[in-house]
Formats: C-alpha cells, sequence, structure tokens
C-alpha cells in the first residue's frame, strides 16, 4: 500500500502500512498450532509448540494465535480472522485493539524513549490528539459461535507465568510456601529472551513438579514484521535497546497460551507478576487516557481476561500477588526469604553464557535496577551472576542510564544504597490502590492472608493515597 503525506491525511491514514492483517489456521494438534499471518502480500507461519500432550482445538488455537496480531493493530486498516471465534472474544479483541492503539501512539511514537521511528512519520505537534491516537482499525471474524467451553478448575491450583525475573519467582515462592499447587510455566518465544529465563527454568526442572514450557517463534514474527515497517529505522532497531519498536501487547501473548495446561491440568488461577507503577505519576498524556505501555501488567487487563475466559467457559481468576508493592519489596522478600530464588534470577534482557553459565550483562537498565535493589536489600548481587565490577560502577553506570523505576522508587533506592539513608517511605510498602477498600482485594481468598502474612513481614506499613500523597494507615 503506499503512504501519503498529503495533509488532508489523518495522522494515522498517513502511517498506516497494511491494508488488511489476516490470520488463519493451518493445522492444530495435541502438542503444535499453526498459523498462517498474511499482512497484504507478506506471509509467515506462526507455531506454538507444547512439551506434551495437550486438549488443543481451533476454538483454544483461535484465541491463542490471533493475539500477537494486535500489536501491529494501528498500521492497519482491517484484522481479519479467517476461523470461528466466539462472541465475547471477538468484542474483547476488538476493546484489546481500540486501547493497544492508543498505548502505540502515546508510548511507542509520541514518548518514545528511543529513535525508532523515522522523523518523516512523527506526528505534528497539532496532530497528537485522541482521535488520531484511536486509529481506526476494524476487527472481522469469518463466523461468530456462541457455544463455549465446560470447565471446573481446581481454585487451590495456580500457574505462575514464569520469566526468571524477581515478581515471578517471589511470587512462585510464596504461593509454594503457602502450600498451593503451584504450575510454573514458562514461554520460550525463541529470541535471545530465552536465555534470562532458561536458569531459572532448568532449575526449577530439576526440583520441582508441575513445570512447563510453551515454545514459539513468536518474536521472529514480531522481528519480521519490524523489517518490513518502513516508518522504522532499520539502524536503530537493530542496535540493543531495553525496549520494543512496536510491542505494546507481550503478556497476552504468554497467557493464553497457557490455557492448554490450564484445562488439562483443571488449574483453577492465573498469577502473573506484574510490576508496580506508581498511579500519582499516572496522568492523562494531552487528555489521551494511556497506561504508559504497561496496560497487560494492571489489574484492569487480569479482570478483563478473567471475565472473557468465565464468559467462554473458562472460570479462572487472573491476578498478581504482588501488583501492590515496589519492586524495592519484591526483591526484598526473595533475598531475605527465598535465596536459593535470588541464585537464578535474571532479570536482564541481555544475559549471555560465559562459559556454562548464564549471566546478566550488568550495565542495562533492568540490571541497574536489580543492583540497586539487591544492594537495598542488604544482598550479595554477585550470587544473582553478577560481577564485582558492575557493583563496583553502579553509581557512574546510573548517572548515564535512562531509568524507567517511578522517580520515588529511583530516589529512595539511591539514597540507601550510596548515602545509607533509610527514611521511612512508601517504597517499602503495601499500597492500597485507587478502587481498593482493602490490600490485595485482587487476591483470590484461598492465598489473600497467605500471601499478605509474608509481605507483611517485609514492608513497613499499608498506605492509602489521601490528598494526593501516599499516607501510611497502619
Amino acid at each position: 500500500m503506499s503512504v501519503s503525506i498529503e495533509g488532508s491525511m489523518s495522522y494515522y491514514e498517513r502511517v498506516r502500512h497494511f491494508d488488511s492483517i489476516e490470520v488463519s489456521l493451518q493445522s492444530v494438534t495435541n502438542r503444535r498450532i499453526k498459523a498462517r499471518i498474511s499482512a497484504d502480500d507478506l506471509s509467515f507461519d506462526l507455531y506454538f509448540d507444547y512439551d506434551e500432550d495437550v486438549p488443543l482445538d481451533e476454538r483454544l488455537a483461535g484465541m491463542i494465535a490471533s493475539l500477537p496480531v494486535v500489536n501491529y493493530a494501528y498500521f492497519t486498516r482491517e484484522i481479519r480472522l479467517n476461523f470461528p471465534v466466539s462472541e465475547s472474544f471477538l468484542r474483547q479483541l476488538k476493546e484489546f485493539v481500540r486501547i493497544n492503539n492508543i498505548e502505540t501512539f502515546v508510548n511507542s511514537i509520541v514518548r518514545r524513549r528511543y529513535e525508532f521511528f523515522r522523523k518523516e512519520y512523527l506526528p505534528r505537534d497539532d496532530e497528537i490528539t485522541p482521535e488520531n491516537a484511536a486509529g481506526n482499525t476494524v476487527v472481522k471474524a469469518e463466523t461468530v459461535y456462541t457455544d463455549g467451553f465446560r470447565f471446573t478448575g481446581d481454585r487451590r491450583k495456580v500457574a505462575v507465568m514464569s520469566s526468571g525475573g524477581k515478581e515471578s519467582l517471589t511470587t512462585f515462592g510464596m504461593l509454594n510456601e503457602i502450600g498451593s499447587d503451584v504450575f510454573p510455566i514458562f514461554f520460550n518465544e525463541s529470541g535471545g529472551h530465552w536465555k534470562t529465563a532458561k536458569v531459572a527454568y532448568d532449575h526449577m526442572r530439576e526440583r520441582y513438579g508441575n513445570v512447563h514450557k510453551v515454545w514459539s517463534n513468536v518474536d521472529r514474527f514480531y522481528s519480521f514484521m519490524n523489517r518490513n515497517m518502513k516508518m522504522l529505522d532499520q539502524n536503530a532497531i537493530r542496535k540493543t535497546a531495553d525496549s520494543y519498536p512496536i510491542q505494546m501487547f507481550i503478556f497476552p501473548v504468554y497467557v493464553f497460551s497457557t490455557l492448554p495446561y490450564i484445562l488439562k491440568y483443571g488449574i483453577g488461577n492465573i498469577a502473573l507478576g506484574d510490576e508496580f507503577d506508581d498511579p500519582i505519576y499516572q496522568e492523562n498524556y494531552r487528555g489521551i487516557k494511556h497506561y504508559y505501555g504497561v496496560y497487560d501488567q494492571t489489574n484492569e487487563f487480569n479482570d478483563a481476561v478473567s471475565d472473557l475466559l468465565r464468559e467462554n467457559g473458562i472460570p479462572v481468576r487472573v491476578f498478581s500477588a504482588v501488583y501492590p508493592i515496589f519492586g524495592t519489596l519484591v526483591e526484598k522478600i526473595l533475598v531475605k526469604r527465598y535465596p536459593d530464588l535470588l541464585r537464578i534470577q535474571r532479570s536482564c534482557h541481555l544475559c549471555h553464557y560465559e562459559g556454562k553459565e548464564i549471566v546478566p550483562c550488568g550495565r542495562c537498565t533492568k540490571c541497574l535496577g536489580v543492583l540497586l535493589f539487591i544492594l537495598n536489600a542488604g544482598g550479595d548481587p554477585v550470587v544473582a551472576g553478577y560481577k564485582e565490577d558492575s557493583v563496583k560502577n553502579l553509581q557512574k553506570n546510573l548517572a548515564e542510564a535512562n531509568m524507567r523505576l517511578d522517580p520515588v522508587e529511583l530516589e529512595y533506592l539511591k539514597a540507601s544504597v550510596f548515602d545509607g539513608k533509610k527514611e521511612e517511605s512508601h517504597v517499602e510498602g503495601i499500597h492500597i490502590v485507587p478502587g481498593e477498600a482493602d490490600p490485595f482485594s485482587k487476591v483470590p481468598e484461598e492465598f489473600r492472608d497467605g500471601i499478605m502474612n509474608i509481605i507483611e513481614q517485609y514492608s513497613n506499613g499499608v498506605y492509602r493515597i489521601e490528598s494526593g500523597e501516599w499516607r501510611r494507615i497502619s
């Protein structure tokens, strides 16, 4: 499709790259989903492989294969699903596309951290409007069915979406300790990110039961699409960076790919390692409501997926056990309570082999944050694979980095680690987030008391927003 730069066109029409992105199921077996993604004259075969026989059918496969294309919705006129989908899934997919379009416009294009987009494809100042943020993507399905699944899950069983990072490891540690039947499920998306998770996966496979892994070439799909979008600076996207050029809808692919295990083992819950973002700093951008690029790590997303699955006959509760606490406190629990799990933490997206060991780079923003977390908690970063030099150069590297931590958390950690100051702060507290009456209200009641009893031992109290500030209430 040719792209015009005529002044009469809206911004999203100027950057629209595809006329249509179509998803078709090629084959579905007990071990594999093969789907073809067609974007105008481009074609890519997308795979999801399971490590054992699972109850896959076209209903499940269709939902799983549809989600990766949401990342490119802003740049296409139409998304077409060439297989039957449920009415509720089609409705929710349209909502996901609407939200993701706004996230793409605001956080990938306007508030970008890196210059992935060529300058001629950036919006003028007067084009930063809610209308241009929403885009105009149409989502269609071949046919719509109404019959759902008939599934009853065990409410004591919980699948933990596992990445090898602090949130998922701490979540696993707490749920395992309180006696839940835990299923750590990993997702190998075929890119270099797997090295980050592999240390934890290998460790858990040796020591625990119920550990599973989905393999997919979805990361290659993202790379394929990015290479073929002329608004992206190909030299810039090949450089090392800790954020994606476009993709803002990553976690949903992970979550839905676990559903075959959910059905097979009768699992009643899915736990995500959502990272806490301070709501005080979350303001609309020029009147445009957005989620700072992390919609899929919010309670709104968890609730939407829980409702969607229930409407499709899979009443699974999606939640996060660490959503109301900063990474500072998450790491503190990992350091103090689960030292064996700290040893397998690899939060760095640039992990690499040194001999037979997979080690973090020690310099990226993820590593700088983790180093601060561990040192603040009184831990030894060397235990988690870091070099002494990474600790020695931490302050200098921080001065040169564009950190993604909330400002209050970053300043708290710097004061603690470099100046030895430990003033009381909500950074090490439990937060009652807007919309909640009590802490951990989003955690299912079967796990709530156990989770809270553990976290309370390491927090300095419970905080609520009053008059625009976090105030300690207990």
